[in-house]
């Protein structure tokens, strides 16, 4: 596997676990534990928020913010859908979380694509708790 590749699926593997320690991605991969331990110095000089403990293992910041994520036009479908059934569950908190997510993800889609992707609408506008129940409606 080329080392970007590697790289890559690094950063991957670290953002859906807890931690993974080196000789974990080292059998993963089938190089040494050195050639993690490189792999991760250069993601820190690339500055990607990977976290090491002695012991216990890798795992990216989770405050961090996690530029450049792409999503298959079915995951996409799959979390406009899921934001959209669990609005009518979610306390205002959540609600608010859901709506703020879905903005960010809208302002990065271009409008063709959000067309294509939406069999409804989707209240995608940040709303205090009261405008919640508009924005249900809206919702479908």
């Amino acid at each position: 596997m080329h080392r970007n590749h590697r790289l890559t699926e690094i950063v991957r593997i670290l953002r859906a676990s807890s931690r993974t320690s080196a000789e974990q991605l080292a059998h993963h991969f089938a190089v040494s534990p050195r050639t993690i331990y490189r792999d991760i110095a250069l993601l820190h000089r690339m500055k990607v928020p990977v976290v090491g403990e002695a012991g216990i293992g890798y795992h990216i910041d989770p405050r961090a913010e996690l530029d450049g994520v792409q999503f298959t036009a079915d995951e996409l479908h799959a979390l406009f859908d899921a934001a959209r059934k669990n609005l009518a569950a979610a306390s205002s908190r959540e609600a608010d979380a859901i709506l703020r997510a879905m903005t960010k993800v809208k302002q990065v889609l271009p409008e063709v694509l959000l067309d294509a992707l939406l069999d409804g609408p989707l209240p995608l506008a940040v709303a205090t708790p009261a405008d919640h129940a508009p924005a249900l409606d809206a919702a479908g």
